[in-house]
């Protein structure tokens, strides 16, 4: 580490002079031709990310592959539910080609219409059940449903129709993206995003933060790196809103999604992606892989608990030699080959979701580990009870007040409504618009999408969409917390804050979703929280999900998830897999201190 230090301090002396020359006016100062210490800092800052970044390329090595396995012997084992579970399945036949025959899903859903959730009706209102994280963004997600066939037209794929939807509302519309609408001082003001809304101080912090070591990190929280003044500021506003940030976050996760996003967030339009094809998230991206899988004859085991996954040592490794089930409800045991492997999903951020209606609040789970939680935590618990290789699950689905959000869909047929919603920015926007209310103690966030959202929506109903940050707290209004608030008492809240009488309103119905560990995976951690994706001395088992660990990627995206079947699937059959590569955040810090 000295070394590399060393090499950095030299490179970066280097880069100084011209860094020097290309220093925008507006950060020199009036008084005085020569540099002042923050001024310096800012050049030795951005010749550090710079050389860095370039060092760093240059000693980039491949991830050794292990020997290959043969796909015709290998019997693939995934367990658990979700999109990561679907893309092991996808890979293991695309890349390593495993019959589909051979590729078995445990799932303790009765069906697969207990793994969707229901999506409401124009009469009783919609449940617009878009986790809030992670959001569906990100290349590896849109190269896998690249690879997914279209129900509706032939010889295309779902990709191909999401872009054919974006195509046709930025055709129908001047301006391209999400608008934002911040709350201050009671009122709504549009935000360009094509600033980045900081002052000097702060953009030398985001650099200082970007330049440290995430081990050096450790448990450290977003606000224990930043000042109270860094979380009134614009930028922090729309940034924490998109990814579900709270300032008692992980610094370290905090740190990897600006090195992967901040270049990108003059035309990041987050929130847009929630509503990615127009229309239900699930029905659009879970539903098409699966009925693609089906007609693969890939082996999906429904009501199907894993109750032990049993591992015996093998010469310096730990093998996985059993499963313990329980199929529709008896006592099972699947011996696990030679050449077979497991792929375990880890974690959930919907585990424990409760639901509320406009007539009353939601009746509130318990979200101690030691009541039942979705089979995705139980497999991780079971694993993490027996090494500390597989990470420490009860980091993450404990802490409640840490990581509890809650959305809610609003169903309205009062046009006069919507369209004043739409009208209180002054740009039109292709993928909606995004309402902070930052001044509100529940922190509510209201998203305006395109419509329909739904499939089969009449197209006198509209639907919004939001969420709200600091559900335990009182409202301004209405004076208790936002759990036990009816759908009827959150709507009256909303409106005051929106200076909307809510006597206007007519035919609109708002259905609230609970949700303990939303943003679960954001809490702080330690380095080894996370599991590898292959754990340390193990040999014939991966473990994907947002929960596991991917050097340099943030887990805000789903996208997350599916780089960590590909590289579960790669790892465990032998197959060539390059290094994760950077993603020029040493640029991006460049960017962090010379943007408007």
């Amino acid at each position: 580490m000295a070394v590399l230090s060393m090499r950095v301090e030299i490179s970066a002396r280097r880069y100084k002079g011209w860094i020097c020359l290309i220093l925008p006016r507006s950060f020199r100062s009036k008084d005085s031709p020569v540099l002042t210490k923050e001024e310096t800092y800012c050049i030795h800052s951005a010749a550090l990310a710079f050389s860095l970044g370039i060092y760093l390329l240059m000693e980039q090595t491949e991830i050794p592959t292990r020997n290959r396995r043969s796909p015709e012997q290998t019997e693939a084992w995934i367990l658990g539910s979700g999109i990561s579970s679907l893309a092991s399945a996808l890979y293991l036949i695309s890349h390593a080609k495993v019959p589909a025959t051979q590729v078995h899903i445990l799932d303790s859903h009765d069906s697969v219409g207990e793994v969707l959730h229901p999506a409401g009706s124009p009469s009783y209102g919609y449940d617009q059940f878009a986790g809030c994280l992670p959001v569906p963004i990100g290349t590896p997600l849109k190269k896998l449903l690249a690879s997914i066939p279209s129900v509706n037209i032939r010889g295309r794929s779902i990709l191909d129709e999401i872009h054919t939807a974006e195509t046709n509302r930025e055709s129908a519309t001047q301006k391209s993206g999400t608008c934002f609408l911040v709350q201050e001082k009671g009122n709504l003001r549009d935000v360009p995003t094509t600033k980045l809304n900081l002052s000097i101080k702060s953009r030398l912090d985001l650099v200082r933060l970007m330049l440290k070591g995430e081990k050096s990190l450790g448990r450290d929280q977003i606000k224990d790196i930043f000042p109270d003044s860094f979380f009134l500021s614009i930028f922090w506003a729309i940034w924490s809103a998109q990814f579900g940030f709270q300032p008692w976050h992980s610094a370290a996760e905090f740190r990897r999604s600006l090195r992967q996003y901040l270049s990108k967030f003059h035309t990041l339009a987050i929130l847009g992606c929630l509503d990615l094809t127009g229309y239900y998230q699930y029905e659009h991206i879970f539903l098409p892989i699966y009925f693609y899988l089906r007609s693969l004859d890939v082996d999906f085991r429904f009501d199907t608990n894993v109750k032990d996954v049993v591992t015996s040592p093998d010469s310096d490794h730990r093998t996985v030699s059993r499963l313990d089930l329980i199929q529709y409800g008896f006592q099972k045991s699947q011996n696990i080959g030679p050449q077979d492997i497991v792929i375990a999903t880890l974690g959930s951020t919907i585990s424990g979701c409760a639901v509320g209606a406009n007539g009353h609040a939601p009746i509130l789970q318990s979200i101690d580990p030691t009541e039942q939680l979705d089979e995705n935590w139980a497999i991780w618990l079971e694993l993490g009870s027996r090494h500390r290789r597989f990470g420490n699950p009860y980091n993450f689905c404990t802490r409640k007040s840490q990581s509890m959000l809650e959305s809610f869909t609003i169903t309205t047929e009062d046009p006069t409504f919507f369209k004043h919603l739409s009208s209180l920015s002054r740009f039109a926007a292709t993928s909606g618009t995004f309402i902070i209310l930052r001044e509100s103690r529940w922190k509510l966030n209201l998203c305006l999408p395109p419509q329909p959202v739904f499939r089969h929506q009449p197209p006198n109903v509209r639907i919004i969409w939001g969420f709200a940050l600091f559900p335990e707290s009182k409202g301004d209004f209405v004076n208790k917390p936002m759990l036990h608030c009816s759908g009827a008492e959150i709507m009256s809240e909303l409106l005051l804050h929106l200076n909307y009488q809510a006597r206007l309103v007519r035919h609109t119905a708002l259905i609230q979703r609970v949700m303990p560990r939303m943003s679960s995976l954001l809490i702080s951690r330690v380095q080894d929280d996370r599991p590898s994706v292959i754990p340390q001395d193990t040999s014939n088992i991966g473990l994907v999900g947002q929960f596991v660990n991917l050097p340099n990627y943030s887990c805000v995206d789903m996208s997350y998830g599916v780089l960590a079947a590909e590289t579960a699937v790669s790892h465990l059959m032998g197959l060539h897999k390059p290094s994760v590569q950077l993603s020029g955040w040493f640029s991006t810090m460049l960017r962090t201190i010379f943007w408007k």
